[in-house]
């Protein structure tokens, strides 16, 4: 894409607009520094009003952020949905079918996609979460960081960036219930055989695993300890 002069009304919204798409085209790269005000001005043929607005207003939204040195595209854009999403759902009394139904559509789908994707790296740093997920001297709060690595590393295996992404806003909702920790020591044999599956190249397997390991959270949080 290139930059073309600002002819509509309102010109901070289209220079806004047009840094938006920059972004997303990669002309303007994650963790960039954008170009001096002066420079932007220049190529967009605008005031430094209309400019000035542009960028605060894409500060505001997230996309970019204000350093000392100038204007930077933020490197990671997790928390601008994580923290409004967080407030959504935890405004609301979570049920326990809608996280399973959540949970269900996209985990199960990334342990089959893990299984056929995972490089060598990617089973070797499931293994070792594993084991250190299986200590018996493991706190509950210890083994809840282990699960949630476990299926961070789950989501990467897959290798597939936006189901990567998606899986970051949902767990971090997840494992804000308080429920999520109560019987948390009990699912470590269902982790074990959903690395199992994934290290084995067994698709469906890994995904059967993965549903029995979802089903079970759903029993500990119906029938508790």
């Amino acid at each position: 894409m290139q930059i073309r002069p600002v002819k509509k009304m309102n010109l901070s919204d289209e220079v806004a607009q047009q840094i938006q798409e920059l972004v997303q085209e990669g002309v303007f790269k994650l963790g960039e520094k954008l170009p001096p005000e002066r420079e932007l001005c220049e190529k967009f043929q605008v005031s430094r009003t209309s400019v000035r607005e542009a960028l605060k207003g894409l500060i505001s939204k997230g996309l970019l952020e204000k350093r000392s040195d100038g204007t930077y595209v933020r490197e990671k854009f997790d928390n601008i949905f994580v923290e409004p999403l967080t407030l959504l759902i935890t405004s609301k009394k979570l049920n326990i079918a809608d996280i399973f139904e959540a949970r269900s559509v996209l985990e199960i789908q990334n342990a089959g996609l893990a299984a056929k994707k995972a490089t060598e790296e990617d089973i070797r740093r499931m293994e070792e979460c594993i084991i250190k997920m299986e200590n018996p001297k493991n706190t509950r709060e210890a083994v809840l960081n282990y699960a949630t690595e476990f299926h961070q590393m789950i989501a990467k295996a897959t290798h597939n960036p936006i189901l990567e992404d998606i899986f970051k806003v949902m767990f971090h909702i997840f494992v804000q219930d308080p429920r999520s920790i109560k019987n948390i020591k009990k699912s470590t044999a269902f982790h074990r055989d959903i690395y199992e599956k994934i290290k084995n190249r067994d698709a469906a397997g890994a995904e059967e695993a993965m549903r029995k390991h979802l089903i079970g959270i759903v029993e500990s949080y119906k029938y508790g300890m």
